[in-house]
């Protein structure tokens, strides 16, 4: 399995990265996969357990792009950097593969972290919880994405992940929902 991140948040990134880890030790077929535009050398040097590609774009759609072209995995996971895998999470993705062989990918459960006595748009993110095509979790076969030509790259903040979950589903592709395979959506402040 290689694991991806599209990263543009330096702040978020470690506890991503570290919670990956936590939970895949001992799986030796994990790859995490770092692809941002912020300088590296800091991360590379705490978190070594991930590969960390540089790339000076902030298009989110050309960062998951170089991290498939770097994927070894047959199963490609997407997490978002302020996502923290809760446990079993990997483990659940592989299972839910298994079990369901001729499925293109499938989305996983995201939850929101509530953070009161905080400014935080809930009710925006709350949509989150609601299953979708979202990058933040979801695992995709590597050749089915490598077959699509991957992300659309003009899509560059936002939709990208719709616009391919269309575009596989175009193909008469099947993307199921593990709900079992979740992750944690951090609050986040200070941003639009």
């Amino acid at each position: 399995v290689s694991i991806i991140i599209a990263s543009h948040r330096k702040r978020c990134i470690g506890q991503c990265v570290k919670s990956i880890v936590r939970l895949t030790q001992g799986l030796l077929s994990i790859e995490i996969i770092v692809v941002a535009d912020y300088p590296l050398e800091e991360f590379e040097t705490n978190h070594p357990e991930a590969r960390w590609i540089s790339h000076p774009e902030i298009s989110i759609s050309a960062k998951r792009n170089l991290g498939i072209a770097h994927a070894r995995g047959a199963l490609v996971g997407f997490i978002d950097d302020d996502c923290l895998p809760q446990s079993g999470w990997i483990q659940a993705a592989v299972k839910f593969l298994e079990q369901n062989p001729t499925l293109a990918g499938f989305t996983g459960q995201t939850l929101v972290e509530w953070a009161p006595g905080k400014s935080y748009p809930v009710n925006e993110y709350k949509r989150l919880e609601s299953p979708g095509y979202r990058t933040n979790n979801i695992f995709y076969k590597k050749d089915i994405l490598t077959g699509i030509g991957g992300f659309d790259t003009r899509f560059t903040v936002q939709r990208e992940d719709v616009d391919l979950a269309f575009s596989i589903l175009e193909k008469g592709e099947t993307i199921g929902h593990c709900p079992n395979c979740t992750v944690q959506h951090l609050h986040r402040a200070g941003e639009r």
